[in-house]
């Protein structure tokens, strides 16, 4: 997990635009500095979306995805929720 963050979101994003809030043995909480995270996700940083869970989204949504489900065991990919503020 670790290298995901290092590897891939800092180099995406920049040192200056994320933070590491918590982290537990299969999860984080970040602080992403963008416009728009979906957006992102979506248009600019697609090889990232790919890391994510979206089996949770509505089947509408741009970013819904049943191929990264999430499987706890495995932890190939991880949910993302947003929080304003």
């Amino acid at each position: 997990m670790a290298g995901f963050f290092h590897d891939k979101l800092v180099p995406t994003y920049g040192r200056e635009n994320i933070r590491l809030v918590y982290t537990d043995t299969d999860s984080f909480i970040l602080q992403i500095k963008t416009g728009d995270i979906w957006k992102d996700l979506a248009e600019k940083h697609k090889h990232l979306a790919e890391e994510f869970d979206f089996s949770n989204f509505p089947k509408d949504h741009n970013l819904y995805s049943s191929c990264t489900r999430w499987d706890r065991a495995s932890a190939r990919s991880v949910p993302l929720t947003t929080s304003g503020g």
